[in-house]
C-alpha cells in the first residue's frame, strides 16, 4: 500500500520514521559483531519502544522509555568530583542522568544489566560524508578516493544513499559516537537528500545534517539554496521526526570557487541560521587561509574549519580570535 507524504514523495508503509524503522535500524545493528548492548544503550530515544527480539539479543535491552537503570558498568567520567568507578549504578531519568553511585534500589525501574561494558560520555564526529561509506574497502594501491567517487557517485541511488548512511550511522553506534555532523555533498537530488535524512531520523544519534553541494557542481554555480529552504522547512519544521538534530550547510569556499559564489552560500546559509562547515585543506595544494576569510567577514563562531593541516600562525590566530571550531584531521 502506497501514498504520498508530505514532501511529494510515494511513501510506503514500512519507510515510516516512528518505532518500527528503528527498531529495525537496532535489529541491524544486531548483525554488526560485538554491537550487542553498545547500540542498544547508545542510539536510544524517547520514541524507542520495546523489540521483540529474543533475550540475549542485540536489541533486548533497549529500554522502552527515558527513565532506566544502567547495573554495574565501569564508569568514565568526564565529572572531576566523580572520577571513573569500577562499578558503578547509573540513574536515567527523563532522558537526563540523576544520579551514579556504587548500588542503587531498582525496584520498579527498568534496568540494563552492564556488568561487562563501559560507560563513557558519546563520542562526537565532527567531519564525516555517511554517502560514501560503500565506497570505504574499495581503495586499492592504484585507485585512491576520488577516482572511486568521480566513477561512482553519479550511479548512486537515493536507496543507496540511505542504505550508506544506515551502514555509517550503525558504525557510529558501535564505536560509541552518539552525535555527528554528515557533510553530506554529493547529494545529485531532493531524493537523495530526503533519503539520507531519513536514515538520520530512523537512527535516533544526535548531530548536524550539513546540506552539501551536488558533486560535481561547477565552480562558477551557486549550490541549490532553494532546496536547502525546502528542507528546513520541511525537515525541520513544526512536524520535524528530530528532536536533537539540527541543519547546517557545507559549502565549497574558496578552495574551490570564487568569492562571489562562497560569499553568496556562506550569507544564504546565515539568513538560514544553519550553521557552516567548510574544508580548509589537507595538503598545500587545497590551501584555504581562515585569516582571508577573517577579513572578508565570512567566519563566525558557528563555522566549522576541516583539516586545517597547513594553516598558517596567522590563520590559527583568526580562527582562534573568531571563536571558530577546528576539525582538524589529516588526509585519510
Amino acid at each position: 500500500m502506497t501514498d504520498l507524504n508530505d514532501r511529494g514523495v510515494e511513501r510506503r508503509e514500512e519507510d515510516s520514521i516512528e518505532d518500527p524503522a528503528r527498531r529495525a535500524f537496532l535489529c541491524d545493528g544486531g548483525r554488526l559483531a560485538g554491537l550487542a548492548g553498545a547500540t542498544s544503550v547508545l542510539a536510544t530515544t524517547p520514541r524507542f519502544v520495546h523489540s521483540q527480539a529474543p533475550t540475549g539479543s542485540a536489541t533486548a535491552n533497549v529500554p522502552t522509555g527515558e527513565t532506566f537503570l544502567i547495573r554495574g558498568p565501569y564508569v568514565v567520567s568526564m565529572d572531576e568530583e566523580i572520577g571513573n568507578v569500577q562499578s558503578a549504578d547509573i540513574l536515567i531519568r527523563d532522558g537526563t542522568i540523576e544520579e551514579i553511585a556504587p548500588s542503587m534500589d531498582a525496584a520498579g525501574i527498568e534496568t540494563i544489566e552492564a556488568g561487562n561494558m563501559i560507560a563513557l560520555p558519546g563520542f562526537v564526529d565532527t567531519h564525516w560524508h555517511l554517502w560514501n561509506s560503500t565506497l570505504k574497502n574499495m581503495r586499492r594501491p592504484d585507485t585512491g578516493y576520488f577516482p572511486l567517487k568521480q566513477a561512482f557517485v553519479a550511479h548512486f541511488t537515493p536507496e543507496d544513499h540511505r542504505a550508506a548512511n544506515r551502514m555509517a550511522l550503525l558504525e557510529a553506534a558501535h564505536s560509541g559516537i552518539t552525535t555527528l555532523n554528515n557533510f553530506a555533498h554529493a547529494t545529485q537530488t531532493p531524493e537523495h537528500v530526503d533519503a539520507e535524512l531519513r536514515a538520520m531520523a530512523e537512527s535516533g544519534l544526535r548531530g548536524r545534517y550539513s546540506y552539501g553541494w551536488k558533486d560535481p557542481t561547477p565552480d562558477t554555480e551557486v549550490m541549490p539554496l532553494t532546496d536547502v529552504e525546502r528542507v528546513k522547512r520541511d525537515w525541520f519544521g513544526a512536524d520535524s521526526p528530530f528532536d536533537r538534530v539540527d541543519l547546517g550547510m557545507a559549502v565549497r569556499g574558496p578552495m574551490y570557487t570564487e568569492r562571489n559564489i562562497y560569499e553568496r552560500e556562506i550569507e544564504a546559509a546565515r539568513n538560514l541560521e544553519a550553521p557552516v562547515v567548510m574544508h580548509i585543506g589537507q595538503t598545500r595544494r587545497r590551501y584555504t587561509s581562515s585569516s582571508q576569510l577573517r577579513s572578508e567577514g565570512l567566519l563566525d563562531p558557528s563555522m566549522i574549519l576541516v583539516h586545517g593541516v597547513v594553516q598558517t600562525p596567522e590563520d590559527r590566530t583568526a580562527i582562534a580570535e573568531t571563536g571558530c571550531s577546528l576539525s582538524f584531521s589529516i588526509e585519510s
